[in-house]
């Protein structure tokens, strides 16, 4: 349904960790971590969310660094950051900064460049489509 969402920008996620001063070797923790947080928060946000709130999240209108759901995802996985691998405090909050609203945007531009993917999955508007359409984006993150 939502294929290879993020697969193609797994390169360029690791270049660009590098330049945040993220060792290569602790890039896949990185990005792993990054995974869970959003697979966490975005099925939390889907069982509460009503069909049009999903539709607008993706809808590319607001910048994510900004939006009251990526917010809580930033912190969390600067917390996770700095408890799990130990980053400093900073380096952490550039780093969660960078990657959070960026795989939202990459999302949100797969989703936006075929409208029928979300428009289908939310045409009935029920819990289960939601949970099917984060459940969708889920499996592609765990791809990376």
């Amino acid at each position: 349904m939502i294929n290879d969402i993020l697969k193609p920008i797994k390169k360029e996620l690791f270049a660009k960790l590098v330049v945040l001063g993220v060792d290569p070797e602790k890039s896949n923790l990185v990005l792993n971590l990054a995974k869970d947080v959003l697979i966490r928060h975005l099925k939390s946000y889907a069982a509460v969310a009503p069909g049009e709130a999903i539709e607008k999240l993706f809808s590319g209108t607001a910048p994510f660094d900004n939006h009251k759901v990526v917010q809580p995802m930033i912190i969390e996985l600067k917390n996770d950051l700095i408890s799990r691998l130990s980053v400093y405090e900073r380096d952490a909050e550039r780093i969660a900064r960078f990657i959070i609203p960026f795989v939202m945007t990459q999302i949100s531009f797969r989703i936006n460049n075929n409208p029928s993917t979300i428009k289908s999955l939310l045409a009935t508007g029920s819990f289960f489509n939601r949970i099917k359409l984060f459940g969708a984006i889920s499996v592609h993150l765990l791809m990376l």
